[in-house]
């Protein structure tokens, strides 16, 4: 069994900054663009190299699968796409698998000090009652 690799070799992100001929390769509504439009960013300020298709979906680190892309297309697509997918690819393999999240604990109620429960009767005796009154006029 081949041991599979996370990252891109040397030699793939060689090849695949000479293929993006230093700009960004970044294609469409992934990396935050209208569909089928190019980034074309100069790589000459940063260069990322991006799995098109996520390490964990099954995407290989060959050069088909490398992009060069400059960092504000990598950091939307990672923030965005990849991020989010990931979560819920997780959500969905717990929910297969039956696992939840442990009930919420109940918390203790308040209990009041001696000295907070003065101050309040105190601040209560100070409201002024209204006097009691019929609720309607007897005729007569």
């Amino acid at each position: 069994m081949s041991k599979r690799r996370r990252t891109f070799t040397k030699a793939i992100m060689r090849e695949a900054l000479a293929r993006s001929g230093g700009k960004c390769e970044a294609q469409g509504v992934w990396y935050g663009l209208p569909s089928g439009q190019r980034c074309n960013a100069d790589l000459s300020k940063g260069v990322q190299y991006d799995h098109v298709v996520r390490f964990a979906d099954g995407g290989e680190s060959d050069l088909t699968n490398c992009a060069a892309v400059c960092i504000a297309c990598h950091k939307h697509k990672s923030a965005k796409v990849d991020t989010p997918g990931a979560a819920k690819t997780k959500r969905m393999s717990d929910k297969a698998r039956g696992i939840k999240n442990p009930p919420k604990m109940q918390s203790r109620p308040m209990t009041t000090t001696p000295k907070a429960a003065k101050r309040k009767a105190t601040a209560a005796s100070k409201i002024p009652v209204p006097s009691a009154r019929p609720l309607f006029e007897p005729k007569g």
